[in-house]
């Protein structure tokens, strides 16, 4: 099976010179990540040519085959659907400012409209996980990962739970496995943390005009990239003797109802930390960017801007990935790689829906820019990983530390590499349109 889907992979390459540029991004990816090597003498082979396969497996599935991409699309609007029932709960508390009138321009605020659909997520994912299935499900598919790639049960399990639901939750499952995990699963287990986003934000990122199959793709593709990416940058050098059965921790709860409650509650601050750093961020690009403008001036270029900068440093990634149809198309996808790199990937994926408003992108700089953002790869999560795998296990805080920084460079290879396989796959794609107001709106 591995050799035709091979095979099949280069024959669509060669279609057009924009797929054989992704090609050519992703064997790049891989030689820069084989430099980066801790010990370049330990990598193993098998390992990156299954965990590829994988990858290209779930690509040609979800995005090239039609009854692949039509089960997804409608997994996908069914599930967007169910969760979009917040909205009901929303309306009721928050009323008249979660739901304006129609008046052009007057758009209901984000918190108090999109956000609240990760509380409904959270209960509802604590409500299955209580009832035992969400455990039954991430364990049989980790020991897919564990059979193909090698890798062990704790970083298979934390791999696949990460693209399913986020890294935090994931990080609290394999817990209990921190405190014996070598350095290389360290790596691994905490790149995960930066190369996917959390499932509850989809329907917020969807309204930004990301496309919901390239979307769930984009994370469920992270998965296996995670362990590829992250075993060629720090092999393993002490393999341990795997346990085959992973114990999951115990809900503390006793009752669906407090599952409920509690699941809703643990929802609490990762919003507020949502809003938070949107604003610390959005303040951070005006005051960056005056500045950057009043220096350019000083030299004769007050032209120049905190984006424009953003688009010449991120200019050769987004030219191997795939968009070469034009120099703007390019550099408004390395502006959009830059801002998740340096701020965050909610505020990029604004920025590319007003860039979709504008039809400043394509079809296929849309395709690309959705699978490059899909991470919390950029230099404020480093501080987040630290604290959160320090406060599971204080005792490897060390090794946290030591892991944080090229744990992110790798989480940021792995979104490329997804996006390169994507920009391989699908050539000229048509794109998808952001949530906008009503065209009848009232004009005041």
């Amino acid at each position: 099976m591995t050799v035709p889907v091979y095979a099949y992979v280069l024959f669509q390459a060669f279609q057009s010179y924009e797929q054989f540029m992704s090609l050519i991004g992703l064997v790049l990816l891989i030689v820069i990540s084989c430099m980066m090597s801790k010990f370049p003498s330990k990598i193993k082979l098998w390992p990156l040519i299954n965990g590829l396969w994988l990858q290209f497996v779930m690509a040609l599935v979800v995005l090239k085959w039609e009854p692949g991409k039509e089960f997804l699309n409608m997994i996908m609007l069914k599930t967007v659907g169910f969760l979009n029932y917040a909205q009901n709960g929303t309306h009721y508390v928050y009323g008249f400012v979660a739901n304006p009138p129609d008046i052009c321009g007057m758009d209901a605020p984000y918190a108090f409209t999109s956000l609240p659909v990760i509380t409904f997520f959270g209960a509802l994912c604590n409500v299955l996980y209580y009832w035992g299935i969400m455990q039954w499900l991430l364990i049989r598919l980790a020991t897919v990962f564990q059979v193909t790639l090698g890798t062990t049960t704790a970083e298979s399990l934390n791999a696949i739970s990460s693209s399913f639901l986020g890294p935090t939750e994931a990080s609290v499952f394999v817990s209990k496995a921190l405190p014996t995990m070598t350095q290389s699963e360290i790596v691994s287990t905490m790149t995960a943390g930066y190369a996917m986003i959390s499932s509850s934000l989809f329907t917020v990122y969807i309204n930004f005009g990301a496309c919901p199959l390239y979307l769930i793709a984009a994370n469920v593709m992270s998965a296996p990239a995670v362990l590829v990416i992250s075993k060629l940058i720090y092999p393993e050098t002490r393999p341990k003797k795997d346990s085959k059965k992973f114990n999951f921790p115990r809900p503390p709860e006793s009752s669906v109802l407090e599952s409920l409650c509690n699941g809703a509650t643990a929802s609490v601050p990762i919003i507020a930390s949502i809003l938070v750093n949107l604003i610390v961020s959005v303040a951070l690009i005006v005051l960056i960017d005056n500045s950057i403008r009043w220096l350019g001036g000083l030299v004769g270029h007050p032209e120049i801007s905190f984006n424009q900068l953003m688009s010449w440093m991120f200019y050769p990634f987004a030219y191997i990935l795939g968009v070469v149809s034009s120099s703007e198309q390019t550099a408004n996808v390395a502006k959009l790689i830059g801002l998740k790199t340096v701020l965050n990937e909610f505020y990029a994926y604004q920025q590319m829906q007003e860039m979709l408003l504008n039809n400043e992108i394509t079809g296929r700089s849309q395709l690309i820019a959705v699978f490059a953002l899909c991470g919390y790869s950029n230099f404020s999560q480093i501080g987040s990983q630290i604290g959160i795998f320090g406060a599971l296990c204080p005792s490897r805080q060390r090794n946290f530390v030591k892991a944080a920084v090229i744990s992110m460079i790798a989480g940021e290879i792995a979104c490329f590499m997804t996006a390169a396989i994507a920009g391989i796959i699908l050539g000229d794609v048509p794109g998808c349109s952001p949530s906008t107001a009503s065209e009848s709106c009232f004009k005041v």
